[in-house]
């Protein structure tokens, strides 16, 4: 009873009923049985949705190999699913901090979060309609000296925030656009991906929530290949004799792009 395709399903039924529900769930699956495990939450912007990979590794005392699969599934991984909404919506999923397989005491090393937006709602099912990027959360026995570790009321928040980059794509030089999600800390963005380190025996009962925003504005998708008017943003080209865009020259020269089936010359009005 306890491989993914199990836990996967019980995952995705999480996101739609009460934890105290899912928690009886998850109790009748021997091997996570009085299992300490934390509640993973995660804010989520409108038309987005998570994936989480939760990865697991023999304790260090285990005298123990793990076949690489079992049933035809990995037995050191729980994948948990939620689906597209509409509107700024909050996951949760209940995540044991370790389990045993086959008489293998496992205990939690990381959980990756595929983050997953749309930006095209009306695609047709052969137009690219969305993007991914990832947050990640790494358990560990000790934090590096001045690492912040602030638990409020039980609760760890992690900020973070997405971004779409949007660049030309084909012949045709068509927008598409890529989804960037970075930590956020006291207001300001980091370089590096959203998430952080946690102290695995101190997450036991508790929560863990990912605070996912979304930046005001959308930027180029290639640094130095657009040029910033008041009207818009324009692709540059002349560089390399293509009509694609390129590094701008000085001073610029442009080539246009489809938005929408339209031919534009400026991001995102279109026209000047």
């Amino acid at each position: 009873m306890a491989n993914d395709e199990h836990l996967d399903d019980v995952g995705k039924m999480k996101a739609l009923i009460p934890l105290s529900v899912a928690l009886l769930l998850l109790a009748g699956c021997g091997s996570l049985e009085r299992t300490p495990s934390f509640t993973l939450e995660a804010d989520l912007p409108a038309h987005f949705k998570l994936t989480a990979d939760a990865y697991y590794v023999p304790v260090a005392e285990a005298e123990c190999e793990l076949p690489e699969r079992i049933n035809g599934k990995r037995p050191n991984r729980r994948i948990y699913r939620s689906e597209y909404v509409a509107e700024e919506h909050r996951v949760a999923f209940e995540v044991p901090l370790g389990y045993r397989v086959q008489g293998c005491e496992l205990e939690l090393r990381s959980v990756k979060m595929d983050l997953q937006g749309k930006w095209r709602l009306d695609a047709t099912p052969n137009q690219m309609d969305s993007s991914e990027d990832h947050a990640m959360l790494s358990f560990r026995e000790a934090l590096p000296d001045g690492y912040p570790n602030t638990w409020s009321a039980g609760t760890k928040v992690l900020n973070g925030q997405c971004m779409w980059l949007f660049r030309t794509y084909g012949q045709q030089r068509n927008i598409i656009k890529l989804l960037q999600c970075r930590a956020q800390s006291e207001g300001e963005i980091q370089e590096r991906r959203a998430g952080g380190l946690i102290l695995r025996d101190e997450a036991a009962g508790k929560t863990i929530r990912l605070v996912i925003g979304m930046a005001e504005h959308e930027m180029p998708g290639f640094k130095g290949y657009w040029f910033q008017t008041e009207q818009g943003w324009k692709p540059c080209t002349g560089r390399w004799g293509s009509d694609n865009e390129e590094l701008c020259l000085d001073p610029p020269q442009f080539t246009d792009f489809k938005l929408d089936g339209q031919t534009c010359t400026v991001y995102p009005n279109c026209t000047e």
